[in-house]
């Protein structure tokens, strides 16, 4: 009994260890292995123009690739087991079967106005069956009856509104939505006073809002002005710049045709590059065209990035006091 239980625990403590040992091996792996990466495009004469790109890491064992336009999709391997591929999404989505929709209830139409008037038993089954109101109803019909007359059609539809706000008590006798609704249908005398005497309240709040914005603007200014400040946007733009430094491409290759339809020009486009070429290396070549506008050729770029370096800079930031200071004034300000 006692070597079995001796065995159990052997068996565990070696699966422990493989993991303990499987997780480390993962963590130095991001923080030292390279994530090496790879993009180019082209541009052919007659206009087509095609891009890639592609990301490594721990030689090859994950891989990421997307190209565009053909086939234009993106990939995800780890090994030779694909983790995700954008073309076969789209080819399960096209053979995938369009269901019929379900059949959704019409809203309710207006129903047809009758020459004749109807009765109590008539209104009582077309509240039921469509929906409409008696209220509704009986309004089309008077209106019907003077079709002919528009003054007394809008004079209809002007009581039935009447009628219908009081029963729903949409505005009280001497409330501020009469005074409202009195202003719009015809008492512009009364929508100008409302307006004049609320011009002192809207000049106090204007006032207010400018005051504290101004005190806002004041305090960012010489929060900005500060030399802590200045010294840690210092400090911020030497870290990314030494990022951007790390994982620059190491690696330009490129075969260019260009002309801009004028010899002067082009002349003067090769003459900056004369300049630039020494520092963007021997695999970058441009073949100027005097006579024709054209850009032509094929671009293609390698880097890498290390991860102990993207995270120490990272940390530095995180960890600066004066970061973490500067944050606190701009939210307690």
């Amino acid at each position: 009994m006692m070597w079995m239980m001796v065995g159990i625990l052997r068996i565990m403590g070696t699966l422990l260890l493989a993991l303990l040992g499987l997780a480390l091996f993962l963590v130095l792996s991001a923080l030292f292995l390279p994530v090496v990466y790879r993009a180019g495009g082209s541009r052919s004469e007659s206009g087509d123009a095609a891009g890639w790109f592609q990301i490594r890491w721990l030689f090859g064992f994950f891989r990421m690739d997307y190209r565009y336009p053909k086939p234009g999709k993106l990939t995800a391997k780890i090994l030779f087991f694909p983790l995700y591929d954008s073309g076969k999404e789209k080819i399960l989505r096209k053979k995938k079967p369009q269901t019929a929709a379900p059949e959704t209830a019409m809203p309710d139409a207006a129903p047809p106005v009758p020459n004749t008037p109807p009765g109590p038993e008539t209104l009582r089954n077309f509240r039921e069956n469509a929906g409409t109101s008696l209220f509704l109803y009986k309004t089309r019909f008077k209106v019907r009856q003077f079709s002919g007359n528009p003054a007394k059609r809008f004079r209809i539809y002007a009581r039935a509104f009447l009628e219908r706000a009081s029963q729903r008590k949409i505005f009280r006798r001497n409330g501020p939505s009469r005074k409202i609704f009195l202003a719009k249908k015809g008492f512009p005398i009364r929508a100008m006073y409302a307006k004049i005497k609320h011009i002192p309240v809207f000049l106090k709040e204007t006032k207010a809002s400018v005051e504290e914005k101004a005190a806002l603007l004041r305090y960012d200014r010489e929060l900005f002005r500060d030399k802590e400040t200045r010294l840690l946007f210092r400090r911020i733009g030497h870290r990314l710049f030494k990022v951007l430094k790390h994982i620059r491409p190491r690696k330009v290759r490129a075969q260019i045709r260009f002309g801009t339809g004028s010899p002067d020009t082009t002349g003067y486009v090769l003459g900056i590059y004369g300049m630039v070429s020494p520092l963007l290396g021997k695999h970058i070549a441009i073949t100027p065209d005097f006579e024709e506008t054209v850009l032509t050729g094929s671009i293609s770029a390698a880097g890498h990035a290390l991860g102990w370096i993207l995270l120490l800079n990272a940390l530095k930031l995180i960890l600066d006091k004066q970061l973490r200071s500067f944050l606190d004034n701009r939210k307690t300000r």
